[in-house]
Parts: structure tokens; sequence; C-alpha cells
């Protein structure tokens, strides 16, 4: 598994395009939206220090996202796409403990 966040959506789809897989396993891009000053798990820009100078995110151990949309690459309007898309937004534990 290839585990790579970046501000920049470009060079993140050309992984997810052509990584090799098993046969079983499928590809997936993860689009992150962290909600502005809202309280979520800590999470930090590393653009400035970066070995690569890639504008990336890191986001501590435990942040919980909740998913918000799964998109198929069999009904993807417009892009050849051969994984799948999942959308999800950083959320903290007190609001996921009140769905429970």
């Amino acid at each position: 598994m290839v585990l790579s966040q970046r501000l920049s959506t470009e060079i993140s789809r050309l992984y997810v395009r052509t990584q090799c897989l098993p046969e079983g396993y499928a590809r997936v891009l993860f689009e992150i939206f962290v909600p502005p000053n809202k309280s979520c798990a800590a999470h930090a820009y590393i653009g400035n220090i970066s070995f690569h100078h890639e504008e990336g995110v890191l986001f501590s151990i435990g942040t919980i996202f909740v998913v918000d949309i799964v998109e198929d690459p069999q009904k993807s309007l417009g892009e050849e796409k051969n994984y799948y898309t999942l959308h999800v937004t950083t959320s903290d534990i007190d609001k996921m403990r009140a769905k429970i």
C-alpha cells in the first residue's frame, strides 16, 4: 500500500493509476476535506520542510475521517479511471461518539 498526501491531486492521481496490485485488490484515492475553524485531529502543512519540496499535509495517528462519498470508477464522467475516489472529512471524537 502506498500512502501519499499532497495538496495537488495531479501527482496522487498519477501514483494511484500506475500501482501494481495483487488480484482482488482495488486502487483508492482519498480526497480529504479539513473544515476550517473546526476542532479535529492535529495536522500540519509540511511544504516548507519537505525534502522534495512537495506540498503535503501530515495527520496525527488516530485522526478520524468520515466517508462522505465513494466514487465508483465505472461511473465516472469524462475521465477514464481505474481507481475509486473516497471523499472524506476530518472529524472529532465527540462528534463520532454522538453517532454511536
